[in-house]
């Protein structure tokens, strides 16, 4: 038998984790996964965007990935939110799609995994986003050094993970955070991560920074009480 092509092999994992989501849903996954929707399990998102829009001259890059879209839906609503005004959003998936190119358009739009980032230039990203995307990495440090990789100095990761692990009826189970902050802090990254609601969020800075993981994750937290 001859070996599954790159293509082929993300398709069936793509397959594999559309399958482990549906059982996600048992446990609180959203499945909307619309800009909303990514405010409210990753505790805000606007101080997130304000943090890249006043650094992005010292950052040399104004740059977020959504790491692991799905079918993009976030991503067309972002680029439509005033919060990310002079910021370029773009996307990471497993299987390019019509609907996914619909949303997120081609320019920044990579078919890949997280543990490669095909594609994505050295030191070209400020932010990093992920909402149960990263979590079904099944080898954190290669993710890790990926995201490395592409984040620029000061650039920021912010990610939602389950509470605990999450077997799934197939081979990928969906991670917890500090399966990846252990990598994170190896590489020197100011990391907390902070239980919210339902999920737990890693939000990792890529020192040296403008700010703390504290103070962006503080703040956002805020705005997202006051809108209850």
């Amino acid at each position: 038998m001859e070996p599954k092509s790159e293509q082929e092999v993300r398709d069936t994992i793509a397959s594999q984790i559309v399958k482990a989501r549906k059982q996600d849903e048992i446990q609180g996954y959203a499945h909307r996964r619309d800009m909303g929707e990514y405010q409210v399990v990753l505790g805000g998102l606007a101080n997130y965007f304000d943090y890249i829009k006043q650094n992005k001259d010292r950052l040399g890059s104004s740059l977020v990935i959504d790491v692991g879209a799905g079918k993009g839906v976030a991503v067309r609503t972002m680029k439509m939110n005033p919060m990310t005004e002079g910021l370029s959003i773009g996307a990471t998936v497993l299987k390019v799609t019509n609907e996914v190119r619909e949303n997120v358009g081609e320019d920044l739009l990579y078919a890949t995994p997280v543990e490669k980032l095909r594609g994505i230039n050295d030191n070209s990203v400020a932010g990093i986003i992920s909402v149960y995307g990263m979590a079904y990495s099944q080898v954190p440090s290669e993710a890790v050094a990926s995201v490395d990789r592409v984040l620029v100095p000061g650039g920021v990761v912010k990610a939602v993970f389950n509470h605990k692990r999450i077997e799934s009826s197939t081979n990928l189970n969906q991670l917890t955070p500090e399966d990846f902050a252990r990598e994170f802090y190896k590489r020197n990254y100011d990391v907390i991560i902070p239980e919210y609601q339902m999920s737990k969020v890693l939000l990792a800075l890529k020192r040296p920074a403008f700010s703390t993981a504290l103070e962006l994750f503080e703040k956002d937290k805020a705005v997202m009480q006051l809108r209850g």
